[in-house]
């Protein structure tokens, strides 16, 4: 997990300047700095034990409404990440495995946004080499990365809207048995 909020870590590991979220990345920043504090990290602990709940009720969090924001944020956390394993020397190391999450990530954001025009602007993320990684996705996310690889943009934006209603006519008739 990359969340920051459920992890203690020791100070002189934040100290690192490499370890500091860069101006601008408002979306992946606990992504950007927990992969640095466990490249630098010379001892995990994990506790099996609850010992913080995290509310997930704020609608207007960032998370809530892929934007623009959004899309370059993820290549601006994957740019960066790719130029830090550079730096250490260890990027042939973990290119390969740097792979599949930055497809998951493109898939997120393609399923996520309502916007058509975004859909459209980054396709081009990550293209090169999603189609190795195809049998990772459940059915409707591996529809809408094809359907957003093959230009077609107007069967995306269909295919986002009716899962959005079935959705919503889902959680209707929840509330209507409740």
């Amino acid at each position: 997990c990359t969340a920051l909020w459920n992890k203690l870590i020791k100070r002189d590991l934040y100290a690192r300047n490499e370890c500091r979220v860069p101006d601008g990345l408002n979306y992946y920043e606990d992504r950007f700095v927990t992969t640095r504090l466990y490249f630098f990290a010379t001892k995990i602990v994990k506790v099996n034990k609850p010992f913080y709940h995290y509310s997930q009720s704020n609608a207007g969090a960032i998370t809530k409404t892929i934007n623009q924001m959004h899309f370059e944020n993820v290549l601006q956390f994957w740019s960066g990440l790719d130029q830090f394993f550079k730096l250490h020397s260890v990027y042939d190391r973990y290119q390969k495995i740097m792979e599949l999450p930055k497809i998951q990530s493109k898939v997120r954001l393609m399923v996520g946004t309502h916007s058509f025009k975004l859909r459209k602007q980054y396709s081009y993320m990550f293209k090169s080499f999603e189609l190795k990684y195809l049998t990772h996705f459940k059915k409707g996310e591996l529809i809408m990365l094809l359907l957003v690889r093959y230009k077609m943009f107007r069967l995306a934006q269909l295919l986002h809207n009716y899962f959005l209603k079935r959705i919503s006519n889902h959680f209707s008739t929840l509330e209507l048995e409740n």
